[in-house]
């Protein structure tokens, strides 16, 4: 129960301490001039020092940034590297619009560029084309401090807009963030004193105020300013040392009075204007109707027609079953749910099919694996849904990136091994193949890792692996290379967001309004073959063989007619629709299987 009761002489806010400074240190405005990629350079400069407890050469700071992620030759690469040609697509309307996004970007960092040359050249020194050229105007820019000719800490900035020439403009925003930081915090402590004082006019000496807010006198008049220009207060009077304040703006000259308006605006005697003033009537265009504040459309005068599409078949149920909303799981072959079998209600976001039987994952959740018998165990090792299968079905990967950790766990109760590694260097799996895990390492390195072992830089940077034939993909500017097992590889000119499909033989990506998938031969000049999909919002395709992907609708999409979703060939375009008894939760992934 809560209750309320009137107080009276409640006293406006007196501070007893502050646990930062009242006004704030500023902002110079340098960072919206040079922009993030010149200004970043500054911070690294002054983490290097505080690492090395003084002033740094351009060789420290290279090895710093290497030392936290950055790769081999960071400091020579460009300010603004301008973005890769996009590559084909096989959809028309997807290339034209990643051209223009391309010039666009190409564009706006030429212009980023112009304007450092011509600060650079306002400073009088040498262009800006590398990040360790920003070293030199950083200094002439006082934000950094030459010690010696190679040497540099961090400064103390004048405000931008009293070292270069700006416009107008630019110079008026400037300043008006510098006021912002600067007295932002102070002025909203100054309106929080006068919504809690009774006494509007609030009439207070200066001193007094500022001993109230614990600020120095200096900077309550600052603040004062601040939040009379930014609307937060007035000033109603100034005494002899005392103040009188009101919340608000300060109250316009009064206006024109009604009966010396023009007689153009007077209305007849009895008649009323055909709307309020603060809801002006217009016309709002055929079928649309005004219902209070709101516009709500209706039907037009004539109804569209629906085109009329062929039905779609229905197929065999997924190979590996589903998981139910209701906890129940299906057996692929017949779709008929397991006997004893209903999960506890959870948010399971994983399901694979294992040569021990279904895993089920989620996050932050211990999970279950459901034998052929209906057998429920609890695998305390797997507590997220992020994992890889090993290529013998009977072990999974386990990434916890919150300790930068990979662990093997074995389902027929084996022990779990964990991988050797630094626990200060991130990492993140790219795949399995055989009993070996990929992985990234940290500094842009694609490294191995069989069981037992050590971990080791991979013969190739591979972004995925095919499970199944150890088939590789990076990406590179010219487009996906494909590498083989036998170590030859080919470019495939095509976007980079494609995948290897399942046994590693041809490269897919996938769209959306309206969706589709796109599959691409591996060779110098693939011929896509488009496969468009029935309108809906599906899930991640799940691969059931090389040939045919099912994907899930997803839960808010509707269907007229019981459908867990799609069966796609990739062979032949052909598309069945899923069979289901109840609302499917997941599509079990099944085992690799060629």
């Amino acid at each position: 129960m809560l209750q309320f009761w009137p107080v009276s002489d409640i006293e406006p806010p007196i501070w007893l301490q502050r646990a930062r400074p009242a006004a704030g240190a500023g902002n110079s405005g340098w960072l919206s001039e040079l922009g993030y990629a010149v200004m970043e350079l500054s911070g690294m400069v002054q983490a290097t020092a505080v690492a090395h407890g003084g002033a740094v050469t351009a060789d420290q700071v290279d090895q710093w940034g290497r030392d936290h992620q950055r790769p081999d030759g960071w400091l020579d690469t460009p300010v603004w590297p301008l973005p890769r040609t996009p590559l084909p697509t096989g959809h028309a309307d997807l290339d034209r619009r990643n051209a223009g996004q391309h010039a666009e970007a190409v564009r706006r960092l030429e212009a980023q560029q112009r304007r450092l040359d011509e600060i650079a050249a306002e400073l009088g020194v040498p262009p800006v084309l590398l990040k360790r050229d920003g070293l030199p105007l950083l200094a002439a820019a006082g934000i950094l401090v030459r010690e010696g000719t190679d040497r540099y800490r961090t400064g103390e900035p004048a405000r931008v807009d009293t070292v270069l020439s700006l416009p107008p403009e630019r110079e008026r925003m400037v300043r008006a963030q510098d006021a912002r930081s600067r007295y932002g915090r102070l002025a909203e402590d100054l309106e929080a004193v006068l919504r809690w004082s009774e006494r509007i006019p609030f009439e207070v000496t200066a001193a007094d105020l500022a001993a109230r807010l614990l600020v120095d006198e200096d900077d309550l008049r600052a603040g004062l300013e601040y939040a009379e220009e930014s609307g937060l207060l007035h000033v109603t009077a100034r005494d002899e040392g005392r103040l009188g304040l009101a919340l608000g703006r300060r109250p316009a000259p009064a206006s024109v009075s009604p009966d010396r308006l023009p007689s153009s605006t007077a209305q007849p005697p009895g008649k009323q204007p055909s709307s309020s003033p603060d809801r002006p009537t217009r016309f709002l265009g055929k079928g649309t109707i005004r219902m209070g504040a709101m516009v709500r459309f209706t039907s037009g005068s004539r109804p569209a027609r629906r085109i009329s599409r062929p039905a779609i078949p229905f197929g065999p149920p997924p190979r590996a079953g589903m998981l139910l909303s209701d906890g129940t799981i299906t057996h692929g072959s017949d779709g008929v749910p397991m006997k004893n079998v209903r999960l506890e209600a959870a948010a399971w976001t994983r399901a694979v099919q294992t040569a021990r039987g279904i895993l089920v994952a989620g996050p932050n959740r211990v999970a279950e694996l459901i034998d052929a018998h209906g057998g429920i165990d609890v695998i305390d090792d797997v507590r997220q849904p992020d994992l890889l299968l090993m290529g013998d079905g009977r072990r999974v990967v386990v990434s916890e990136n919150d300790q930068n950790r990979l662990r093997v766990v074995d389902l027929d109760g084996g022990p779990t091994v964990t991988m050797p590694w630094p626990a200060d260097r991130p990492i993140a799996p790219v795949g399995a193949h055989g009993h070996t895990v990929y992985f990234t390492g940290g500094h842009g390195d694609t490294m191995s890792w069989t069981p037992g072992g050590e971990p080791r830089v991979a013969a190739h940077p591979f972004q995925q692996i095919d499970p199944l034939t150890g088939t590789g993909l990076t990406r590179t500017s010219q487009g996906i290379t494909v590498i083989r097992p036998d170590h030859t590889s080919i470019t495939v000119p095509v976007d980079l967001t494609a995948r290897l499909t399942l046994g590693g033989d041809r490269l897919w990506t996938a769209r959306a309004n309206p969706p589709a998938v796109t599959v691409f031969p591996i060779r110098p000049h693939p011929k896509p073959q488009v496969h468009w999909l029935p309108e809906g919002s599906y899930s991640e395709p799940i691969w059931e063989d090389g040939d045919h992907i099912i994907l899930c609708l997803q839960p808010w999409h509707s269907q007229p007619e019981p459908s867990a979703g799609i069966r796609l060939s990739l062979r032949t375009g052909a598309i069945e629709r899923l069979p289901t008894q109840g609302r499917p939760m997941l599509f079990i992934e099944p085992l690799p299987h060629p």
